[in-house]
């Protein structure tokens, strides 16, 4: 997989992506194979036993529709690890090229999170906070609390009940 910035202006980007056909041959390939498993096929005895050579006449285009979304989006996860930027909102795709046997191509656009500059020498630490809840409202929230809760939360809990007189 390639990828290359064609546009940097702003927040504005656009990257080329270029996925090589062997890649998308494979996942054709594994879409047809379990298709292959379960379809029944007249003049074929058993799901399992249909040739390559049907499957890809009767499912190559069903195939191509559900592995282009799959590539797109590994290819949108490659370019925003390769060069480390947030996107926005969803991008635009645009493809160039794609077919059985070709190389996917296709232009991606997107706008970028501006960075924002952290203020040095200033911090604000959060520190004993002390929260009131009636005890029915503990009880039905500690009970929905995930046994593996991060150990680097605190919650210093103050339950407080009425009291009650005896004579």
């Amino acid at each position: 997989m390639e990828a290359q910035e064609i546009l940097n202006d702003k927040l504005k980007r656009e990257y080329k992506v270029c996925v090589p056909a062997a890649v998308i041959n494979g996942k054709v390939e594994n879409f047809l194979l379990n298709t292959g498993k379960t379809t029944r096929i007249k003049g074929y005895s058993r799901p399992g036993k249909v040739p390559m050579v049907v499957l890809r006449q009767r499912f190559l285009a069903e195939a191509l529709n559900h592995v282009l979304p799959q590539v797109l989006k590994e290819g949108h996860d490659y370019l925003l690890n390769l060069f480390r930027v947030t996107p926005a909102h969803q991008p635009k795709y645009k493809v160039n090229q794609f077919g059985e046997g070709k190389d996917l191509e296709y232009t991606v656009t997107f706008e970028v999170l501006p960075e924002v500059p952290q203020s040095p020498g200033k911090s604000c630490i959060l520190s004993d906070i002390s929260l009131l809840f009636p005890m029915n409202v503990l009880r039905k929230s500690w009970s929905k609390l995930p046994a593996n809760a991060p150990p680097h939360v605190r919650i210093l809990m103050i339950c407080m009940s009425p009291k009650r007189e005896t004579q």
